[in-house]
């Protein structure tokens, strides 16, 4: 089965997705994707803190608030696909 996933690069703060062929359920991918995101998410939680408390500018920090913002709703989606899954 060919799916689509979103790769996260923390060293060079980038956001895609890929192409790849893979034969697990898809409720098991959405799940780790969903863990996966969660965990990025936790990991640049710092940025937001910063910029709530005056330490940092949004500007310094827009392609991490563009990866949140991205993640987040792949969190969505996958969580959408898994509940459409489970029915």
């Amino acid at each position: 089965m060919i799916k689509e996933i979103i790769v996260c690069d923390a060293k060079t703060n980038t956001v895609t997705t890929k192409v790849i062929e893979d034969n697990t359920p898809e409720y098991i991918d959405y799940a780790w994707e969903i863990n996966a995101c969660k965990k990025r998410l936790a990991e640049t939680d710092y940025v937001v803190i910063k910029i709530a408390e005056g330490a940092a500018e949004y500007e310094e920090y827009a392609d991490v608030i563009a990866e949140r913002q991205a993640l987040r709703a792949r969190i969505s989606e996958c969580t959408q696909r898994l509940t459409q899954t489970d029915s």
